[in-house]
C-alpha cells in the first residue's frame, strides 16, 4: 500500500493537466494495473504463474502502445524495422524489461530498505534530468511525491522492518 498516495496525487494532477500527453496515460494505466495486480496477490495470494501472466499482459500493453526499445543493433548489424523479426525481438526486450524490473523490485524488498532506497536513488537522477532538461512541471511534481512517499515509507522499511512495499 505505500504507493497509494503517488497515484492520487498524480491522477489529481492529471485532472488539471490538459495537455496530457500518450505516454502519460499509458504510464498511468499500466501502472495502475500493477497496483491492482499487488492489491490481487495480497488478497488472493496468486500462484506465482498468474502473477507472471499479469505482469506479461500489462507489459504487452505497454508495448502496444508505443513504449518499446525502438532502436536494436545485434553485433553492429541494425535490424530493418518494418521486418516481422525487429516486432517480435523488440515485443520480447520490451516484456522481458518490464517483468524484469516489476519482479526485481519485489526481490530487493525482502532486504529492509533495499528496495524502497533503490528507488529513491532511481527516481532522483530522472527528477534531476526533468528538473535540468525538460522544466516540465508534472513529471516533477509526480517524481517529488514518489520521493516523499518512499522517504516515509522508508522509515518504518528499516530493520527491524515494520511495513513492506510487497508485490
Amino acid at each position: 500500500l505505500g504507493f497509494v498516495i503517488p497515484f492520487f496525487f498524480t491522477y489529481f494532477f492529471n485532472i488539471f493537466e490538459t495537455d496530457l500527453i500518450n505516454i502519460y496515460r499509458i504510464f498511468l494505466i499500466s501502472s495502475t494495473l500493477f497496483l491492482l495486480l499487488g492489491f490481487l496477490e495480497d488478497i488472493f495470494h496468486l500462484s506465482f504463474f498468474w502473477k507472471l501472466l499479469s505482469q506479461l499482459v500489462i507489459a504487452t500493453y505497454i508495448w502496444s502502445n508505443g513504449i518499446t526499445f525502438d532502436l536494436i543493433e545485434i553485433f553492429n548489424f541494425a535490424l530493418i524495422s518494418d521486418s516481422k523479426f525487429y516486432l517480435l525481438f523488440s515485443y520480447l526486450i520490451t516484456t522481458l524489461w518490464f517483468v524484469g524490473i516489476v519482479n526485481a523490485f519485489n526481490w530487493a524488498d525482502g532486504l529492509d530498505g533495499l528496495a524502497s532506497g533503490l528507488f529513491i536513488i532511481s527516481v532522483f537522477g530522472f527528477l534531476i534530468k526533468f528538473a535540468l532538461f525538460d522544466h516540465k512541471i508534472l513529471p516533477i511534481a509526480i517524481l517529488i511525491a514518489l520521493i516523499g512517499t518512499n522517504l516515509e515509507f522508508i522509515k518504518n522499511n528499516f530493520y527491524p522492518a515494520k511495513i513492506f512495499m510487497g508485490d
